[in-house]
């Protein structure tokens, strides 16, 4: 019995031992120490004003940029720079030729400014928001910052000119990531007032493609042509890759800025240049649409329609109010206009698109890049060719990349 006794307190023992030690570890274990210690709310008059604060490590402010709430908090500071932290993905702004913001996809949630350095930071891809954060000075471990709405006014492009007349202007890229990044550039019709080509043409002088190591910048230019009379506006849009370990890291397609086109009619001189190249008195129609045909500077044929214009070293002639292309195999005559043609091979990007000879037939030659899904995840451009028959608009030949049964959309 004597026993037994000894057994239960020796048990009661233990118990109360394990009991103390688990209040102990709960008591110095604590919780996790918070990674903000204080969240100031700026409000958006104080926002489009310009809102200054000092602040120390681990504080942060909260501001709304549209309908959405945004974080921007100090994460580090030195004598010379701080150390931000920013909600989600931030495009990062540089200048063009006619001082316009212009966003490029630099995907990092840190950035660090210098004392006097004023950045700009777009929280969504297609987004005209954003912030402006300037370090006005760093002491006693504060620094003292202003942040402000960013101007909108600043990403869209106001040009003026006549039909036919080239506008030139140009791009400056940085890349400030650590990561090398990959890109080109393409235009999209911002409010589809217009299809490309039939109001304006937009080319990019120099080479599209390019590859940034971190710290490089690189100068693009771009020529819009306007074709037509009117007020027409759309947007040039980049395409990013983002590397990290020789592999694509993200891939996106942030909006650069718009450009509103305000085009007047050619000059007489220019109607009258136009009217002797063409030498055509009477309306020439395929599928009940109107085409002209005319050739350039250089002697090379111009097949026009309402939507496009498309170009040949081979002869395109007129006989009997009908439109033929010289082919070895004899006049080939145009039943399919280039816009049918072109539906054919679906939505690609950077489309080019001329008339050739295969095989004795006329054929439209199209081609261009599509954004495709390589093993159904991995983004990536897809280079496409297609040829399509100026008679039947029969499809005779298709050429895609070798791996293309591996990837999706293509």
């Amino acid at each position: 019995m004597k026993n037994k006794n000894y057994i239960v307190l020796g048990i009661l023992v233990v118990l109360i031992i394990m009991s103390m030690f688990s209040m102990v570890s709960a008591g110095t274990g604590g919780s996790p120490a918070p990674k903000w210690t204080d969240t100031f709310i700026v409000t958006s008059d104080e926002l489009d004003e310009g809102y200054t604060k000092e602040l120390t490590k681990k504080q942060r402010l909260r501001v709304r940029i549209g309908e959405k709430g945004y974080y921007v908090g100090v994460t580090d500071l030195t004598d010379s720079n701080v150390t931000f932290e920013i909600l989600g993905k931030n495009y990062y702004s540089v200048i063009t030729d006619s001082n316009v913001a212009m966003r490029v996809a630099l995907v990092e949630t840190q950035a660090i400014l210098v004392v006097g350095e004023v950045r700009e930071f777009y929280f969504e891809e297609d987004s005209y928001y954003g912030v402006s954060i300037k370090i006005n000075s760093i002491e006693d471990n504060k620094a003292n910052i202003t942040i402000k709405k960013s101007d909108e006014s600043k990403r869209e492009i106001i040009l003026e000119g006549y039909v036919n007349e080239s506008i030139k202007d140009s791009i400056l890229i940085k890349n400030r990531l650590n990561n090398s990044i990959e890109g080109g550039m393409f235009v999209f019709d911002k409010e589809h007032q217009c299809n490309f080509r039939e109001c304006y043409e937009v080319e990019f002088t120099e080479k599209k493609d390019f590859i940034l190591e971190p710290g490089e910048e690189k100068n693009i230019d771009f020529t819009i042509i306007p074709r037509k009379a009117g007020v027409w506006k759309f947007g040039i849009r980049g395409r990013i890759n983002i590397y990290e370990a020789g592999e694509i890291k993200e891939s996106i397609r942030p909006v650069f800025f718009t450009i509103t086109l305000n085009v007047e009619e050619e000059l007489k001189e220019n109607i009258t240049e136009i009217i002797n190249q063409t030498q055509q008195t009477e309306k020439i129609f395929i599928q009940d649409k109107e085409v002209t045909i005319e050739k350039d500077s250089e002697g090379i044929s111009i097949l026009n329609t309402k939507e496009i214009s498309v170009k040949s070293s081979l002869e395109i002639i007129e006989e009997s109010q009908k439109i033929y292309i010289k082919t070895s195999d004899g006049n080939k005559e145009f039943k399919i206009l280039p816009e049918e043609a072109i539906s054919k091979i679906g939505e690609i990007d950077n489309i080019e698109i001329k008339i050739e000879e295969e095989d004795g037939e006329g054929v439209y030659s199209i081609s261009g890049t599509k954004e495709v899904k390589l093993f159904f995840i991995i983004p990536i451009s897809a280079e496409v060719e297609q040829k399509v028959n100026i008679e039947t608009g029969e499809v005779i030949s298709v050429k895609k990349p070798w791996w293309s049964f591996l990837a999706w959309g293509i």
